[in-house]
């Protein structure tokens, strides 16, 4: 059950506490109330003040209402009496729904047809946590963090954007104040009070630059879609069969995945070794070798090939650990391409 809607008739800005006074007020509108209850309360603030603006004001849509102005309205029509700055805030942001006219709401037997588009959706959300934001700007505080707060409320990189707008747009607005003696009459500030908001708000747009930046470095990267064994050697170019050697290539699919994979160039006399320490294998693209550990990778030119390669083809696990090292040649660095003139002698998995 929703809590009754507290009396705020004694709320006056004339009176001590007042900003205590105004800021729990909008509080309770904000844990108790949302978007739908701010727009019927703007609507009932403007038929009592401008009835002639009351069709413009039902063609605009919901994205485009900010809840804070909600409440300031009901406050007013509950019997508050809000100051100057509230009222004119207030004013401002009415006079500016109903100039711009963004966004023509579709009759409702269309709209009742249609959902919310992301972008919709995404623009109410951060308009509320705009609304947070200017009882921030309502309580005159100075510690209270930004990207402390972003953080903890995980807030997505799409608000962001919103926001920053908002945010952009107060900056210009406290800085007209500050330099303008008859902004900071009309407003009820003084134009040290205008300098520490601008600095406020310029502090909250680098916190949500700052904020951007983590979000980007914190991204979980998307997932690489990993191809078959089949699609990954379609293209592989090695030798199947040596006449001379009697020697058939294993199938190029078992190098997909395996820790170990030894090639013989019957050309050259090379026999490369690739291992590898991952749990994804040995992996090909294209006509190369990828994902081995090129420190326990060699190459070694055979001066018996006949008789090693037999060994090879016989060696247990263990006896593979030190095949390559027992080879009396030369070590050379392996550069993961395979040729037509390449023997698949054998794979481990």
């Amino acid at each position: 059950m929703q809590n009754l809607e507290p009396k705020v008739n004694h709320i006056n800005f004339n009176s001590q506490g007042y900003n205590e006074s105004f800021i729990r007020g909008i509080n309770w509108y904000t844990m108790e109330k949302d978007v739908k209850d701010a727009r019927s309360y703007l609507r009932q603030y403007i038929k009592a003040n401008y009835p002639q603006k009351l069709k413009d004001f039902d063609n605009v849509v919901d994205s485009k209402i900010i809840n804070t102005y909600g409440w300031i309205a009901r406050l007013t029509l509950m019997g508050a009496t809000l100051s100057p700055n509230h009222i004119e805030r207030l004013e401002i942001f009415i006079k500016s729904l109903l100039v711009e006219k963004i966004v023509i709401k579709k009759p409702k037997e269309v709209q009742a047809q249609q959902k919310k588009s992301v972008y919709d959706y995404t623009q109410e959300k951060a308009s509320e946590y705009i609304g947070e934001l200017e009882g921030i700007l309502d309580e005159d505080t100075t510690d209270f963090n930004l990207l402390n707060d972003l953080k903890a409320k995980n807030v997505p990189q799409p608000y962001v954007t919103h926001i920053h707008t908002w945010a952009k747009s107060k900056l210009g607005e406290f800085i007209k104040v500050y330099e303008s003696k008859e902004l900071q009459d009309g407003y009820g500030w003084s134009k040290n009070k205008a300098k520490n908001l601008a600095k406020f708000i310029a502090a909250m747009i680098e916190d949500l630059n700052k904020y951007s930046s983590f979000r980007k470095a914190n991204r979980k990267p998307k997932p690489k879609k990993e191809k078959l064994p089949a699609a990954q050697i379609k293209n592989l170019k090695y030798k199947i069969k040596d006449e001379e050697l009697n020697i058939q290539s294993v199938s190029p699919l078992e190098i997909v995945g395996a820790s170990q994979v030894w090639l013989y160039n019957t050309k050259t006399k090379k026999l490369s070794v690739y291992k590898t320490e991952s749990s994804a294998g040995i992996q090909v693209k294209g006509t190369t070798l990828q994902n081995y550990e090129p420190e326990l990778s060699c190459t070694k030119t055979l001066r018996k090939p006949v008789e090693t390669l037999a060994a090879l083809s016989k060696a247990g696990k263990v006896q593979l650990r030190k095949f390559i090292d027992e080879l009396s040649t030369k070590p050379q660095e392996v550069n993961g391409r395979v040729n037509t003139d390449m023997l698949i002698i054998r794979t481990v998995k």
